[in-house]
């Protein structure tokens, strides 16, 4: 007996939701697997303890997160649906089921920082489902332009780090990334020039990705070669593994996403999962845990462990009152400083946090909420920014870097330091990979349709349906 079509399109979001749930399900499961038998016991020194978790309230809040992911949006086809994820999976669970099983917390500490965790992801989730400033159509300015502006602060950023900071290649070995040393050293060499720094981090966060995107996309060697170049030179002089990472995002988004209007998301959910297993294989044949640390231990586990190392340190303490934010705090130890010396017991360790660590340092569980309201508007411009003129694979290849800056420091220095906004200045005046959406569906009515006496018709018109044309 076949079943009735309304039938099987009813079961299909279920099957979609069960999904969804097996894999969140396993991925909190083999998140707490790897940190108990790989990262506990080699990593214990940079804060990653390990302690049997509690028999009723662990379940909880796994329970409560694989339903918070069940509640962001799994269809994708807006650049803050992909934010969303990646900070649920990078930086909201982990910041949640980390200190459930660790001694950075204790558990009733644990338990709150987890709920409010939770209300900030669902804060964020609601407030960003309907977006009032979709209508921007983005600021005309020829392509011709902005590339030609693009390539003339590519060709000024790389020829200063050459000449001025150096390039270390020690930061081969991933493991020597590590060395906080190496990267004072950069810090050293591009303070020399004001904002140095800054047009660094935008280089390598949002130009780079969008030149070897924009390359691969229009199958052009000369873009894709140089974005790959200069984003070899960056990570040579900072050390920063997310930049590694960023030309692989790319690849995927190119090759993985090439043409289409969505994607869904547990497809986030796979890649991640299917970029985890992998890596620990090869660490098991080769004895090591370099890549384990690389892809689960730097951008899995740390910033959730950071984010509950700040509970701990700033509990009863008076907080900064986002005083760092206003620059007001200025001759004071910052809360980095004083997280990495007094939890990961280093004298010289930056210890940033994402928004679950700096709202508390802020302003208490209430900082965490405030911040999540300002992620909202930062979210809002993004959609606006790249919604209906922008093919979702380029809207997040444009948002990769600055959404892996957002995983791990404050949203504020995510805007203003790692290229949140530019991202948003650029998708406003050049998308790459642009779509142009036509206009709403028009009623058109046929010359027959109307009476004798020439009074239109009551039968409806015919819909001309509108297409989005992809151009490259």
């Amino acid at each position: 007996m076949k079943r009735h079509p309304s039938a099987r399109s009813a079961s299909s979001p279920r099957r979609g939701y069960l999904t969804t749930a097996a894999l969140l399900s396993l991925y909190i499961i083999g998140l707490q697997l790897v940190y108990r038998e790989f990262l506990a016991p080699n990593f214990q020194g940079e804060g990653l303890t390990y302690r049997s978790p509690d028999p009723i309230y662990y379940p909880i809040v796994a329970l409560g997160l694989v339903l918070l992911g069940l509640a962001l949006p799994s269809r994708i086809d807006r650049v803050s649906g992909f934010i969303q994820w990646a900070m649920f999976l990078t930086a909201a669970l982990p910041a949640a089921i980390i200190p459930q099983y660790s001694l950075t917390l204790p558990q009733t500490t644990a338990n709150q920082f987890a709920a409010v965790v939770g209300l900030s992801v669902l804060l964020i989730r609601v407030l960003t489902a309907r977006n009032p400033f979709l209508a921007f159509r983005g600021i005309h300015i020829p392509a011709g332009y902005v590339e030609l502006g693009i390539g003339a602060f590519t060709l000024f950023v790389n020829a200063y780090v050459i000449l001025f900071v150096g390039l270390d290649i020690r930061f081969l070995t991933f493991a020597d990334a590590n060395d906080v040393a190496l990267r004072q050293g950069f810090v050293d060499a591009s303070s020399a020039l004001p904002f140095m720094g800054y047009l660094i981090a935008t280089q390598f966060n949002v130009l780079n990705p969008v030149l070897v995107f924009n390359g691969l996309q229009r199958g052009r060697v000369l873009p894709t070669a140089i974005g790959i170049l200069s984003q070899g030179i960056c990570y040579l002089s900072t050390g920063q593994k997310h930049t590694v990472l960023l030309m692989l995002i790319i690849l995927v988004l190119h090759f993985g996403l090439r043409g289409r209007l969505w994607f869904n998301a547990r497809t986030m959910l796979l890649t991640l999962i299917f970029v985890s297993i992998p890596s620990m294989v090869l660490d098991s044949w080769t004895s090591s845990l370099t890549l384990t640390s690389f892809v689960i231990r730097r951008f899995l586990v740390v910033p959730g462990m950071l984010a509950g190392a700040y509970v701990s340190v700033f509990d009863g303490r008076p907080k900064g009152m986002f005083r760092d934010v206003i620059g007001s705090s200025v001759g004071q130890d910052s809360a980095a400083l004083t997280v990495g010396r007094e939890f990961l017991h280093s004298s010289v360790a930056s210890a940033n946090a994402n928004l679950f660590g700096h709202g508390y340092y802020s302003y208490g569980f209430t900082g965490i909420v405030i911040e999540a309201g300002f992620v909202v508007l930062m979210f809002w411009a993004a959609d606006a920014a790249t919604f209906g003129r922008m093919k979702i694979s380029a809207a997040c290849a444009l948002f990769a870097g600055p959404t892996a800056a957002l995983t791990n420091t404050s949203p504020f220095t995510t805007l203003l330091t790692h290229g949140f906004l530019v991202a948003i200045l650029l998708g406003a005046i050049y998308s790459p990979g642009r779509s142009t959406v036509a206009p709403a569906p028009a009623v058109e009515r046929r010359k027959d349709e109307t009476l004798p006496d020439g009074r239109p018709s009551a039968r409806p018109g015919r819909r001309r349906a509108s297409q989005a044309v992809e151009t490259t």
